[in-house]
């Protein structure tokens, strides 16, 4: 694709699309960064208060 070839209206159009790409892209990231952090949140509390939990009420 030549960028010189296209009006100002065709060129606006491109930008556009190639921003809502980009925000699409970096919601997609950003919810990414969300979930990883929720299974690591759920996994020190598991290590941190659960496991414990479950270790005293073997030994009882």
């Amino acid at each position: 694709m030549n960028l010189d070839n296209l009006t100002k209206e065709q060129k606006a159009e491109l930008r556009r699309q190639l921003e809502a790409e980009d925000k699409a892209e970096r919601a997609r990231v950003q919810q990414e960064r969300e979930n990883y952090k929720a299974i690591v949140d759920s996994w020190v509390v598991f290590i941190t208060i659960e496991q414990p939990k479950l270790i005293r009420n073997i030994r009882v």
